[in-house]
């Protein structure tokens, strides 16, 4: 008995077909296997996959090298934060050492992402593939990337890679642009954690408090997401080029050499311009729970 698999459920229905050929004069194996209607849960890791089906046939088993075009879809996978849907994988078995992965195409916050082809082997320890993403909304994929309160309108395009190796995950240089012409409203709460750790009264805490108010409602003209790793922590630099919807708690402090925050009485300042540049620092375990999956797959632990 394995204590992690205690909190693993799932259910499917198997349809399986093989029937010996020696029709050629040679010994074939036509072959075929479908599972439907696949669910699992994992209560640990809060893992979750639902409407799932999977689609294998062989010309010749014998050969172990599948059909070509093969698939996998499910309606919703959720692997802590992140949430895909609609979910089509096409492949190939090449080899029992190697899976074609023919490409990749999943619905992720309101828009679309894919993959080109790569491949699957596992004597290779270290994979890049890039997810190409199309119309995402912004605060939904902010929202996944965990700013977990975030609302607001508009979408975003871009490329996101990500890198397998040494069993850890990262990203290198992933990109969100908002969608030209189109602008946005941006809403995140929780932005105080910005001036965390930060000692109040110095310039730089002035900074970023202007900057956690006016994400509360911030309307853009344009706005760029970046993803990078840093260690065990997912960076997600955000800049915001437009003007908060209302105005500021803040007036310009000479002395200060800054903008300070004012009590609620005073009028504050209208903002006409200006461009944010904040970084958000995330636990990417703590995002994607990635780590306790790979101990249940490994060694259920």
């Amino acid at each position: 008995f394995v204590p992690a698999l205690a909190t693993l459920e799932g259910r499917t229905r198997l349809q399986a077909s093989a029937r010996l050929d020696l029709e050629r004069g040679t010994a074939a194996l036509p072959a075929a296997l479908k599972l439907t209607d696949i669910a699992l849960t994992h209560g640990k890791t809060k893992a979750a996959l639902s409407g799932g089906a999977l689609a294998i046939a062989f010309s010749d088993a014998l050969t172990a090298r599948s059909d070509p075009d093969q698939r996998m879809t499910f309606e919703r996978l959720q692997l802590g934060s992140i949430i895909l849907e609609k979910g089509d994988v096409r492949y190939q078995v090449e080899a029992p050492h190697s899976v074609l992965v023919e490409g990749c195409s999943f619905r992720w916050a309101g828009g679309r992402i894919g993959t080109q082809a790569f491949r699957v082997n596992p004597s290779v320890e270290d994979y890049t593939v890039e997810m190409y993403c199309d119309r995402v909304e912004l605060p939904k994929a902010l929202e996944q990337l965990g700013m977990t309160r975030a609302s607001g309108g508009g979408t975003a395009n871009g490329r996101i890679p990500v890198r397998w190796a040494g069993g850890k995950l990262t990203f290198d240089n992933g990109f969100l642009y908002s969608t030209p012409g189109e602008k946005g409203v941006l809403r995140i709460e929780g932005t105080e954690i910005l001036t965390a750790g930060v000692p109040p009264g110095t310039p730089q805490y002035g900074q970023l408090d202007l900057a956690s108010e006016a994400l509360k409602d911030f309307g853009y003209e344009w706005a760029k997401v970046t993803m990078n790793t840093a260690g065990d922590e997912l960076v997600v630099a955000l800049q915001l080029d437009g003007k908060p919807e209302k105005p500021l708690p803040f007036v310009y402090d000479r002395e200060f050499g800054g903008f300070a925050r004012v009590s609620a009485s005073s009028p504050g300042s209208v903002f006409q311009g200006i461009r944010l540049d904040v970084n958000f620092r995330l636990p990417l375990d703590q995002l994607l729970q990635y780590r306790q999956l790979l101990e249940l797959i490994n060694n259920g632990g």
